[in-house]
């Protein structure tokens, strides 16, 4: 509690000489046994992507295919050569990321120059002027 002198209207209209003495405190009560220690998992760099990272992969190469009109293997072929895999199941878990990032670069390229193309056609269409 803070004791002051003066009356009440100073201290609610902010006219008394000493300040508020708060303190912060934190109290910390621990239960249980603290000799646990934590494990941490990590990946097991044998184990292969499962059958939905290869479903997303193979997703990716289609868009890629529908985006340039080349067929959607040679998208995935990029993959197997970058990580030196004769097929996508013996891709270890650890590179889908990387694999996944290699084809959403692809594809952006493609409609990066999709785009350019479309528009070097619109500005050929135009009549001179």
């Amino acid at each position: 509690m803070t004791k002051f002198n003066g009356d009440v209207n100073q201290a609610v209209m902010g006219n008394v000489k000493q300040g508020s003495q708060l303190t912060n405190e934190v109290h910390l009560h621990v239960v249980g046994d603290n000799t646990k220690k934590e494990t941490v998992k990590t990946e097991d760099p044998d184990k292969k992507i499962s059958k939905y990272q290869k479903a997303q992969i193979w997703g990716k190469a289609l868009e890629w295919e529908a985006i340039t009109g080349i067929e959607a293997v040679f998208s995935y072929k990029k993959i197997l050569d970058r990580f030196e895999v004769d097929c996508i199941a013996e891709l270890p878990s650890t590179h889908y990321a990387a694999a996944r990032q290699i084809m959403e670069a692809q594809i952006k390229q493609a409609k990066a120059k999709q785009a350019e193309v479309h528009q070097r056609q619109l500005l050929s269409a135009l009549p001179a002027p």
